[in-house]
């Protein structure tokens, strides 16, 4: 969708709460799980102001559902993707969603899917992208570390060895990681 029509969905009274609670009614659906996500991902790389509308959503179910999502939905590489991009788009300079992200199991599922399709290099790009910023909340970067993120994040440098950008968002991820 256009940037036009994504920020129109975010104005319209109720269009990403709309969205996010048909995702919810409607889990087995892999594609109107799969278009919500890029939707929803679309909305806020387009419109900033959408982030807490869909913090918020369906109740302040907005990131519960994104999860919840990547979790019912494990076997689809495009799925954990949208997920992730989602995860780190909303996380993005906003440390209570950081924290709210983790508290919803976040850092679990994105670890999942890197473990699970760790051939898929836009996943594992989105992945490493939302793991670094997530790791600039002291407790979020404590439970990527107890659930594995440092081993995940260097399978992907090993797996990829000569894809620059997982190499250097890999790279920046760690180094949050120890910080």
């Amino acid at each position: 969708p256009s940037p036009e029509a994504c920020s129109l969905v975010a104005i319209l009274p109720g269009g990403i709460d709309h969205i996010v609670c048909s995702m919810g009614k409607h889990v087995a659906s892999l594609d109107l799980q799969m278009n919500g996500l890029n939707l929803l991902r679309n909305i806020v790389q387009s419109t900033v102001e959408a982030k807490p509308q869909i913090v918020e959503a369906d109740t302040d179910q907005g990131i519960n559902r994104i999860i919840q999502t990547m979790f019912e939905h494990s076997g689809s590489a495009e799925i954990q993707e949208y997920g992730c991009v989602l995860l780190w788009s909303l996380s993005y300079d906003d440390a209570e969603t950081q924290i709210r992200i983790d508290e919803a199991f976040g850092v679990g599922a994105i670890i999942s899917g890197m473990n699970a399709h760790s051939s898929y290099v836009p996943l594992q790009e989105q992945a490493l992208g939302a793991l670094h910023t997530l790791a600039l909340d002291e407790d979020t970067r404590e439970n990527i570390l107890r659930n594995g993120g440092t081993t995940s994040i260097v399978k992907a440098m090993q797996t990829h060895p000569n894809i620059d950008t997982i190499q250097e968002k890999a790279t920046t991820a760690l180094v949050t990681l120890v910080l």
